[in-house]
């Protein structure tokens, strides 16, 4: 399956150069839509490009798969 990256907006640039495009819903029938043009395609990838995202220190213990719990994305406070 194909995956759509862009370089990311601005909040969370300093997490990696490149991020996943993830598809507001009011995106989804125009991207999937086969007479889009092009250049709406390249609007739609612009417009969500993670604005609304935010990043933020998380715990070691969200590297183990094994570990579950909501405590795993609390914040840690530095």
């Amino acid at each position: 399956m194909p995956l759509v990256t862009l370089s990311p907006h601005e909040n969370i640039a300093h997490v990696n150069d490149r991020m996943p495009v993830i598809l507001k819903p009011d995106g989804f029938n125009k991207w999937l839509d086969g007479e889009t043009s092009v250049e709406d395609a390249l609007d739609i990838l612009q417009e969500n490009r993670g604005e609304d995202l935010v990043a933020y220190r998380v715990g070691t213990a969200v590297n183990n798969n094994s570990n579950r719990g909501p405590e795993l994305i609390e914040p840690i406070v530095a």
